[in-house]
């Protein structure tokens, strides 16, 4: 696969999300079972990769002076976190975001967002 054929299977996965009306876990669980290559041609590099057992965390920062979906790195304190799972053939496995100013989100993940996390206490 050409790079130009992954940039634009990414931006199409984006735009069809969009269109739908579709939300931030909506977009992301788009990516599942596709390369990750797609994810960053859409979303620039990660701004950190971890091995985590056999898999490779790509993780995304969004900053609140951002306007975007890439990290200008402003703020210490990033607003939304993106992470993809990815496999050793580059295949995305699992996601997960966090944050409450995160693009796309819906009515309801806004609302799980912005509610008060507790710790469990020991």
């Amino acid at each position: 696969m050409t790079k130009k054929s992954v940039f634009m299977a990414g931006v199409s996965m984006l735009i069809t999300a969009c269109a739908a009306g579709k939300s931030l876990s909506d977009s992301m669980a788009a990516f599942e079972g596709s390369q990750a290559a797609g994810a960053i041609a859409l979303w620039g590099e990660p701004d950190l990769q971890t091995h985590f057992e056999e898999q490779t965390l790509l993780v995304w920062h969004d900053y609140a002076a951002d306007s975007g979906w890439r990290n200008t790195g402003t703020s210490a304190r990033p607003i939304c976190e993106r992470t993809l799972a990815v496999d050793a053939g580059g295949t995305v496995t699992g996601w997960r975001w966090r944050g409450d100013a995160c693009p796309l989100l819906s009515p309801a993940e806004r609302q799980r967002a912005e509610a008060p996390q507790h710790a469990a206490l020991q």
